[in-house]
C-alpha cells in the first residue's frame, strides 16, 4: 500500500508541474518584429524597445551612411516572444583606405587610380612655374595617407606657368623693354628696321601686341629703330666749304674737297658742284667731292709809255 501511494503522489506532483508549465506557456504573447532596416539606429532602437524588445547593436563597414541600420536579426515581420532580443547589424561607413600616390601622374591616370581604390575625386587647375601643364601637383588628402572610401579627393592639376598681360613697350628704349619683359619672365627677341623718323633703338612694334596674354618663358620680338646704312646727299651748292662739309658729315657721308676757278666772283670760296650729285641716295660712309670756286681777279693790259716823235 504504501509503494502504491508514493506512485500516485508522484504522478499528481508531475500532473500539477505539466498544468502550471501549460499555463505560463499559453501567457507568453507573441509579437511581429518591425524592420528596422535603413533606419537610424537611435530610430530603430526607440521603435524596438516600445515593442517590448531588448536591442543589441554590431557595427560593420557599408556603404549606407554611418549609423545607419543594414541587417537585423530576427528579420522584420518574424513573430517572436516579447522581451526577445533583437540583434542590429549598424554601419560604420565604408572603411578607409590609403590615398594613392598620384603627384607627377598626368590628370587622366591619376583620376582613374583614386577612381579604382574607391575614391571620388574634385580637379582644381593652378598655374605652376615647375610642373607641365596637365600634370597633378598634388592632392588632398595627400598620398598615403588613410581615408574614408568614397571620400572626395581634391586633385590640383598644373594649368602650365602663369599667364602675364603684355605691356605696351612700344616707343620705349630696347634697354626698357627688356627689362620689363624680364621682370615678367618672359624672354626679348630683337629685330633691326632702319627708321628714318624714330631714334636708333627705340621699339617700333612688339609681337605678340601689348595687351595679349603670355605665360613665363614665353618669347616676345621687338622691332627696334636702327638707323639707315644709305643717305640722301644733301643740296650744299652755294654753301661755303665748312658748311658744306658740315651737312655732309652729319648725314654720314665723307668730304673730300677739290678747287675750280670761277669766272663770278660771288661764287668764290662757295660749293659749286658735288659729286655725287645733290638727291641722289648712297652708302653712308661713302665720299662725296664738293667743288669750291676760285675766283681770280683779271690783270689789265700793260701801258707803254707815249716816247713823243723825233723831229
Amino acid at each position: 500500500w504504501y509503494q502504491r501511494s508514493w506512485a500516485i503522489g508522484t504522478f499528481a506532483v508531475i500532473v500539477i508541474c505539466a498544468v502550471i508549465a501549460a499555463l505560463l506557456l499559453g501567457n507568453q504573447t507573441r509579437v511581429t518584429v518591425p524592420d528596422v532596416r535603413n533606419a537610424t539606429v537611435a530610430s530603430a532602437t526607440d521603435q524596438l524597445e516600445k515593442a517590448g524588445f531588448d536591442v543589441q547593436t554590431v557595427k560593420r563597414t557599408s556603404d549606407q551612411p554611418i549609423n545607419t541600420v543594414v541587417g537585423q536579426q530576427p528579420s522584420g515581420g518574424t513573430q517572436v516572444d516579447k522581451g526577445s532580443t533583437v540583434r542590429l547589424s549598424v554601419s560604420q561607413g565604408p572603411g578607409t583606405g590609403p590615398v594613392p600616390q598620384v603627384a607627377g601622374q598626368t590628370l587622366a591616370e591619376a583620376l582613374d587610380r583614386l577612381k579604382t581604390a574607391g575614391f571620388k575625386t574634385k580637379t582644381v587647375k593652378t598655374a605652376s612655374d615647375d610642373v607641365d601643364s596637365g600634370v597633378v601637383i598634388e592632392t588632398a588628402p595627400s598620398g598615403g595617407s588613410l581615408a574614408s572610401i568614397g571620400a572626395v579627393v581634391t586633385v590640383t592639376v598644373s594649368s602650365g606657368k602663369k599667364q602675364v598681360t603684355l605691356p605696351d613697350l612700344v616707343g620705349q628704349p630696347e634697354d626698357a623693354a627688356r627689362a620689363q619683359l624680364g621682370e615678367l619672365g618672359l624672354v626679348a627677341s630683337v629685330t633691326q628696321q632702319e627708321s628714318t623718323d624714330k631714334e636708333a633703338g627705340t621699339v617700333l612694334s612688339m609681337s605678340p601686341a601689348a595687351g595679349k596674354k603670355a605665360r613665363a618663358g614665353d618669347t616676345v620680338t621687338l622691332t627696334v629703330a636702327s638707323e639707315p646704312t644709305t643717305a640722301t646727299v644733301p643740296d650744299v651748292v652755294g654753301r661755303t666749304e665748312a658748311n658744306a662739309t658740315n651737312q655732309l658729315e652729319d648725314k654720314g657721308f665723307t668730304v673730300k674737297t677739290t678747287d675750280e676757278p670761277v669766272s663770278d666772283q660771288a661764287s668764290d670760296g662757295k660749293v659749286i658742284s658735288t659729286d655725287p650729285a645733290a638727291g641722289e641716295s648712297h652708302d653712308k660712309g661713302s665720299q662725296v667731292t664738293i667743288v669750291i670756286g676760285v675766283y681770280t681777279a683779271p690783270t689789265s693790259p700793260a701801258t707803254t709809255p707815249d716816247q713823243g716823235t723825233t723831229p
